[in-house]
């Protein structure tokens, strides 16, 4: 997908799905017996970074459809009707270009996503969205939570079913932020002449993650430093 890949395995509570470089299809090896059973039989569609629906019994990835002309959406993929070969794949988000990173809430209640357009690279500018499900898992009152065509979005990650983290670049630098459903706000937790994001050739690219509720652990670049090299950042949320 997006010529480059990346995001094409993922591992969860219902075993590992991946996709085959030979037809582009999502199999899964199932956790108890390990077998491996094909979940998508799709003739000109690509799929990759992955997240996995508890609540639905659902995959929900980026799609790519190869016909007369290239689209990418987002999509839901039931594994309940796949599992009897007649898979039921539902869009989620259309009218973009390009889309990364869906990333479901814990509780499965909210779903985001990035999303961008021609001529912008991820990295020179995406929005960040954000949607409520519905009983029935379709996204309802979508908005923009960070981003732009100017300001890159990179990396969501949920926190709690009320906190989610991103890097943005909005001030010149890409910081991490962490944005509040509730109180629909964000707080800046990083500061500095300091690029937390990465340049997003491929799917599933990371370079932070939660190590439990209060704690983040981050690599990220100085330029001003006399060792421009990578360096780990331990952040205590409570304190900052």
């Amino acid at each position: 997908m997006h010529e480059y890949g990346g995001g094409s395995f993922l591992a969860c509570e219902a075993g590992i799905f991946f996709v085959n470089d030979s037809d582009q299809d999502i199999y899964q090896l199932e956790p108890e017996s390990h077998a491996i059973r094909r979940v998508t039989r799709e003739q000109d569609k690509r799929f990759a970074d992955m997240d996995y629906d508890a609540r639905r019994k659902r995959l929900v990835a980026v799609c790519e459809q190869h016909a007369d002309d290239v689209v990418n959406t987002i999509v839901s993929i039931d594994l309940v009707s796949s599992a009897n070969d007649s898979c039921s794949i539902t869009t989620l988000a259309q009218g973009a270009d390009f889309y990364a990173s869906p990333r479901l809430s814990p509780d499965c209640n909210h779903l985001c996503w990035q999303r961008w357009c021609f001529p912008a690279m991820p990295w020179d500018g995406n929005e960040l969205m954000l949607a409520a499900l519905d009983d029935r898992g379709m996204p309802a009152s979508t908005s923009t939570i960070a981003g732009s065509d100017t300001a890159s979005v990179f990396q969501p990650l949920w926190l709690d079913d009320d906190k989610l983290a991103y890097i943005c670049d909005d001030t010149g630098w890409w910081q991490l932020y962490r944005y509040s459903l509730s109180a629909t706000e964000r707080q800046q937790l990083t500061f500095g002449e300091r690029e937390f994001g990465l340049p997003q050739w491929v799917f599933h690219q990371s370079s932070y993650c939660a190590l439990d509720d209060t704690h983040l652990l981050c690599s990220y670049r100085s330029p001003a430093s006399p060792d421009p090299g990578n360096r780990l950042l331990y952040i205590e949320l409570e304190t900052g």
